[in-house]
């Protein structure tokens, strides 16, 4: 993913477009501050397994669309799963893009070959939304929406056992991925 986003900034100095150039530099700095946070229910998995319970029907139908979006490699469908408030955070024009490279740092992270072990829900500790906002925001970062809840995903990746978190919070009747958002 850095080749290609190093590429193609190349690309945009050659061809002299320094506005390409700013943006790719932009979308690198992004990505490489906003994959970690995004999945920043990594350190807090841990904590997050006590009181967690098994996912609802709603919570299910999120993670199986979730899951197809990575596993198809469809950032559209990534973007129609993402909450309307943390669509804001980015441009119409830039978000195909963008959720593209999300959507690469999520199949890196996550993987094609892994083994699903056990996915659970549970409601979120604002006090650890807390945590992660007061380190985000060092990062010029911040939730667009406070995440209700988080689903904890257990899987088996190159032989090791991994283990993952999504934040999500309602849209009405849905869920929908809630991820932080440069300030």
């Amino acid at each position: 993913m850095e080749y290609l986003l190093r590429r193609r900034g190349i690309e945009g100095l050659l061809s002299g477009n320094l506005e390409t150039l700013q943006n790719e530099g932009r979308y690198m700095k992004l990505v490489r501050f906003l994959l970690p946070i995004l999945l920043v229910g990594l350190a807090i998995s841990c904590r997050a397994e006590s009181n967690a319970v098994a996912l609802d029907p709603a919570q299910e139908q999120f993670y199986s669309q979730f899951r197809s979006a990575i596993d198809g490699e469809n950032a559209r469908q990534l973007i129609g799963l993402t909450h309307p408030q943390a669509l804001q955070c980015i441009k119409d024009e830039e978000k195909e893009y963008y959720y593209g490279l999300i959507l690469q740092g999520l199949i890196q992270m996550l993987g094609r070959q892994q083994t699903i072990r056990e996915i659970m829900s549970k409601k979120v500790d604002l006090r650890d939304i807390q945590q992660t906002s007061d380190t985000a925001g060092q990062s010029g970062m911040k939730w667009p929406i406070p995440p209700e809840e988080q689903l904890i995903i257990k899987f088996d990746k190159d032989g090791a056992e991994n283990s993952a978190t999504i934040f999500i919070a309602r849209d009405q009747s849905q869920w929908k991925w809630v991820h932080l958002c440069f300030q």
